[in-house]
């Protein structure tokens, strides 16, 4: 939980400077990490045991040139009754090396692979016993990263295969472990693409006035009031035949 503490100030304080002044492209990333521990032993690679630990993975990577980025990355893993006994296991590594991110910094959806060179350092804890060992490291995978906002979204990986030699001067085999890791994404710095403009609306085409029909007679005469014309022989009433004498 320290640790995660000190991950969040650190993204608030490098977010504070990115919105003060011009700084290059930076991704971070935080969250839960699995691991899938191969147990060095003396012995035949078919008795080796494997062990399921949890634990957290930070990464900060700055883009030097294009989609091509320095990353760091962190993690540390751990599991109590470590191996049905009354010790704990914890694992930390950490590594350092080129990171290629696939797509440019206006699409939601974007991926990336690396491959990371460091160290890896098993620890066996337990009353009053400690037993640690340090090997060099090598990481190699990937990820997705789909953007919720501008400067925020969700990371899906990075999956990696981890290579170590713990006790490899004891006889031990070659360890092939298996890490997986999700959380929340934050980048900042660099220059974003500007948006598309949107293509113009097309102007709506005038209505056309409808044809008014022949039979249409003016509200002014309606149908009703209308005189008929008289027929043929009969003679028109005139005023002065209409009256008596």
């Amino acid at each position: 939980m320290k640790n995660l503490v000190h991950f969040a100030l650190s993204v608030l304080f490098l977010l504070g400077i990115a919105s003060a002044q011009n700084i290059p492209a930076v991704d971070v990333f935080g969250g839960y990490s699995y691991l899938n521990f191969d147990v060095p032993t003396s012995g035949l690679p078919t008795s080796q045991q494997r062990l399921k630990l949890n634990g957290w993975d930070v990464s900060a990577s700055v883009f030097s040139f294009h989609h091509l980025a320095l990353e760091g990355n962190f993690s540390d893993h751990w599991l109590n009754n470590c191996g049905g006994t009354t010790l704990k296991c914890d694992d930390f590594s950490w590594g350092l090396g080129p990171r290629f991110t696939i797509g440019d910094r206006s699409r939601k959806l974007t991926g990336f692979v690396h491959g990371l060179f460091g160290q890896d350092t098993a620890d066996i804890l337990g009353s009053g016993v400690t037993v640690s060992n340090t090997s060099m490291a090598l990481a190699a995978g990937g990820g997705v990263d789909y953007w919720l906002f501008r400067h925020v979204g969700l990371q899906f990986g990075p999956a990696d295969y981890v290579f170590a030699r713990h006790l490899n001067n004891f006889g031990a085999a070659n360890q092939s472990d298996f890490r997986v890791a999700g959380g929340i994404a934050f980048r900042f710095g660099g220059n974003f693409p500007p948006p598309e403009p949107k293509a113009p609306k097309e102007p709506k085409a005038p209505k056309e006035p409808k044809a008014k029909s022949e039979s249409h007679r003016s509200w002014k005469r309606p149908w009703h009031k209308t005189k008929s014309a008289p027929s043929e022989g009969q003679p028109s009433e005139t005023p002065a035949e209409s009256q008596s004498p």
